[in-house]
């Protein structure tokens, strides 16, 4: 997904109306349940930066992952998409997450191993967030967390 294709959402607190509407609520209600799924996953992999951090990465990925499996990666890809529309955050941040949410749908269509496992190894890997530029501010990244500078292009007019 790009910025520009994500669709509208008033705010977070419409975002379960927002989702239940787009996929329906048994998917909306697989969704939630991946979600939880995916946070415990996040939250025992050892990886810091629960904010734009490999936690955060692994979680977002998680999430997609199991969601490409429950009900499918278009729906998926609708629930990630309208997450992100709802949750407004800077806007390299919000790259970064559909860039995560993209990585965790491929691998539960192509990675036949368990979710968490999968996602944990790509963030290890770096295939989810790169290591190079942290926050709007464009400083240097901390080791706890990950960066977006290859995200600030498609931030920029």
């Amino acid at each position: 997904s790009s910025l520009e294709e994500l669709p509208s959402c008033t705010n977070s607190n419409s975002e379960p109306i927002e989702v239940g509407l787009a996929v329906g609520p048994l998917d909306a209600f697989r969704a939630c349940v991946s979600a939880k799924e995916a946070e415990e996953a996040a939250a025992s992999s050892g990886f810091t930066g629960t904010l734009n951090g490999k936690r955060d990465a692994m979680r977002h990925c998680t999430w997609n992952c199991l969601m490409a499996r429950s009900i499918g990666a278009d729906q998926a890809k609708k629930v990630g998409d309208l997450h992100e529309a709802c949750y407004k955050d800077v806007c390299a941040a919000t790259a970064m997450d559909l860039h995560n949410n993209m990585v965790g749908r491929e691998l539960g269509l192509h990675d036949p191993g368990p979710c968490a496992e999968a996602c944990k190894s790509a963030v290890a890997r770096n295939k989810t967030q790169n290591d190079l530029i942290a926050g709007p501010d464009r400083r240097r990244a901390s080791d706890d967390e990950w960066s977006w500078s290859k995200y600030f292009e498609e931030c920029t007019p």
